[in-house]
């Protein structure tokens, strides 16, 4: 709304500003839609910012990659038969229990998230059927597919010491990429952010791995920045006490001064085509280094 008002009083701007919302950022992806979809078609600048407990204006993300994968043995009745039966919930088990010992030989900023999602039935049936989500995150997409041949390696030998079969999917359509942090946008929003009173120290926490987002994959796109700004929370981000804190009095002073520094950022922006031009020679060496 800033920047609308001042584009509306100053002739001499000439651009146009997008205020775009993203659905399901989380879960599918939103962002990776939009961008099949065309919604970033001639955009030139991407800005977003995001809630923490601290303040990071180029923090690391993680890339993202999901499998979904399913276990199927036969059922038999686990007090009468159960020697005929195949265990898919032994197969879940030996499968997590394999992941979790890869973790010690996987690197420090990589990462794998398994939960079972399907069990079984009832307790007196031997399980014919269970299911897992698998979540790996590595900081390029090269690690992601060093990471995938480990992990199914777990999956397949699960399912051959328990005689069940395995299927499993990985998300390829869906895999969140790192964020690539354009430099001379990332400076502007800094040098605004400063002027209003803003810490844009890191301090201790300045090489923290900060999750995955699907801003990342509009940075490998169009030049970007996803800054994160602090809110007074002693937890991190989805626990109970952030969710918490992001709704309290104390959160909305911040969350206006970001705004701000995003919101002139822009108008400089839209003032000067040299930095444009600059912004887009930083996006254009930053892709040479990620092929």
């Amino acid at each position: 709304m800033a920047v609308k008002t001042v584009m509306e009083k100053d002739s001499s701007i000439c651009g146009k500003l997008v205020a775009l919302g993203t659905p399901a950022e989380e879960k599918d992806g939103g962002k990776i839609k939009l961008l099949e979809l065309g919604a970033f078609r001639d955009v030139d600048i991407a800005m977003m910012v995001h809630p923490t407990p601290y303040n990071h204006i180029s923090a690391t993300t993680l890339c993202h990659a999901k499998y979904t994968v399913e276990f199927r043995g036969r059922d038999a009745h686990a007090g009468a038969t159960p020697w005929e039966g195949r265990n898919a919930l032994d197969a879940a088990v030996h499968c997590y229990q394999s992941i979790a010992l890869l973790r010690q030989h996987i690197k420090p900023s990589w990462r794998i998230q398994v939960i079972i999602t399907k069990g079984g039935t009832a307790v007196n049936i031997i399980p014919s059927l269970t299911a897992l989500v698998v979540v790996l995150r590595t900081p390029t997409r090269e690690e992601t597919r060093q990471l995938q041949s480990r992990v199914e390696a777990c999956f397949t030998s699960a399912a051959v010491a328990t005689g069940c079969e395995v299927h499993f999917q990985y998300d390829a359509a869906n895999l969140y990429e790192n964020v690539i942090t354009n430099r001379t946008l990332a400076d502007l929003f800094k040098k605004h952010a400063e002027s209003l009173g803003m810490d844009t120290d890191p301090g201790e926490v300045r090489d923290l791995l900060f999750g995955s987002t699907d801003m990342g994959n509009v940075s490998h796109v169009i030049p970007s920045i996803h800054p994160f700004y602090a809110i007074q929370s002693v937890e991190i981000n989805h626990t109970r006490g952030f969710t918490e804190a992001s709704g309290s009095t104390q959160a909305q002073q911040p969350t206006l001064l970001v705004s701000k520094a995003m919101a002139m950022t822009a108008v400089e922006i839209l003032r000067s085509p040299q930095l444009l031009k600059d912004i887009r020679r930083d996006f254009e060496e930053d892709a040479k280094k990620e092929m």
